[in-house]
């Protein structure tokens, strides 16, 4: 029924075992809850880029948090503009104070362009993002969402890498100084 899963493995020595099984508390046939993923110590992040809260394949952005031996659902995120086709949750990434979702074909600058949605527990633990970053590409090539890094170690910035693996040429790179608010349009080529 592609609900999805996803799992959580830990090392003891060179010896992996499962952790946990994730599942969406309230996923559905089709949702593919799962399509990416990302953790972080103690948190992670699941795309199901085919939810369909805000519209037919709108997608969500969940997040985990682990207590003790134990991983819990602690949010659902959907995009604050969110529209049918959008595929929030596409590609998602976390680390230090940021978690980021994607959105492959969100509309508001161009069909299909993309966009990426930046949350930041330690600015606003609400679910609005805190910053957004979206792409000017028309066709379906250049998707911000496709590729998302995140890394939180380089205070007091974090480094956000997006774009599409495909097309390394078209990859993105931004830096996020703590606490900042931004909004970044993306001048790409086809």
């Amino acid at each position: 029924d592609k609900t999805g899963e996803a799992y959580v493995f830990s090392s003891m020595g060179y010896d992996w075992n499962q952790a946990a099984q994730l599942t969406a508390a309230d996923g559905m046939p089709h949702d593919k809850f799962g399509i990416s993923v990302d953790i972080t110590t103690g948190t992670a992040v699941v795309g199901a880029h085919l939810d369909d809260d805000l519209g037919i394949e709108s997608g969500a952005m969940y997040v985990f948090e682990q207590s003790g031996m134990v991983w819990n659902q602690a949010d659902k995120h959907t995009a604050s503009d969110g529209a049918a086709y959008d595929r929030f949750g596409h590609g998602v990434g976390i680390d230090g104070d940021y978690a980021i979702a994607g959105a492959q074909n969100q509309d508001v600058v161009n069909t299909d362009a993309g966009a990426a949605y930046i949350y930041s527990p330690a600015v606003a633990p609400a679910c609005a993002p805190n910053m957004y970053l979206s792409g000017v590409i028309t066709s379906g090539t250049y998707l911000t969402s496709d590729h998302i890094q995140v890394d939180g170690s380089i205070a007091p910035a974090t480094s956000v890498t997006l774009g599409s693996p495909n097309f390394v040429e078209l990859m993105q790179s931004f830096e996020i100084a703590q606490g900042a608010s931004l909004e970044i349009s993306l001048q790409g080529c086809n």
